[in-house]
């Protein structure tokens, strides 16, 4: 039976990957020494064990990953075995939202009071086990989408408009700087005016109604004129 039991056997994300594991000896000395946990595994749940040859020896040692290691950040925990046990024991479980890789270490370092020249002999078994990547929830729709689409509907819409007639500029009834001079030209100028697709096909415009009404009024004004000439 192994001396190196799984603390809390409860997983938190489902997975059928196998345990990897990794056994190393390590000698901790005063500059930091780190130990890689995860590799090129982007998401993962890692249990580690340090066990120090010497029951008495105390040392510096920590979790980190490799932002706090580029930034400085890094808090050392004193591991003690008279207080801790015999072995240093950690579970990490990391899962990113974006699928980033991010490596994450065991760093360890000797006790500034231990001015001694020698080392720390120890035993590091890591045991990972590789997570499903999470799947990112993304909203329906999101402010730019939404702006996208809108702009999208209405060129589509004023592209539909510009091909109806009544999109067009409305030709005028009458040109009112040939007027006629008699009647066969009045009824010409009516003609092509009833010959007019625009002039047909455009009962839902809103102005239709006033130019029937103004070109009615225009050619009762010229039908009294010519009455009187």
């Amino acid at each position: 039976m192994s001396s190196y039991p799984i603390q809390n056997q409860h997983v938190n994300v489902q997975t059928n990957s196998p345990i990897l594991e990794l056994k190393t000896k390590i000698e901790i000395d005063k500059s930091m020494k780190l130990i890689d946990i995860n590799g090129k595994k982007i998401n993962f749940q890692s249990d580690c064990f340090i066990k120090p040859n010497n029951p008495n020896d105390t040392f510096y040692v920590t979790i980190v990953n490799q932002t706090d290691l580029d930034e400085g950040n890094i808090k050392f925990d004193i591991f003690d075995q008279v207080k801790e046990g015999n072995m240093y024991k950690r579970r990490i479980t990391y899962e990113s939202d974006n699928g980033e890789h991010l490596n994450h270490y065991i760093a360890l370092k000797k006790l500034p009071k231990n001015v001694t020249d020698n080392t720390i002999q120890a035993e590091v078994v890591i045991r990972l086990t590789e997570l499903e990547q999470k799947q990112p929830q993304q909203p329906l729709y999101s402010p730019l989408d939404i702006q996208n689409d809108n702009d999208h509907y209405q060129n589509q819409e004023q592209d539909q408009y510009q091909e109806q007639p009544q999109y067009q500029e409305q030709p005028q009834l009458i040109d009112s700087t040939n007027e006629p001079e008699t009647v066969e030209e009045l009824k010409e100028q009516l003609y092509k005016l009833s010959q007019s697709s625009d002039y047909i096909n455009n009962k839902n415009n809103i102005n239709f109604y006033k130019k029937i009404g103004m070109a009615c009024l225009f050619v009762i004004v010229l039908y009294i004129i010519f009455r009187k000439k």
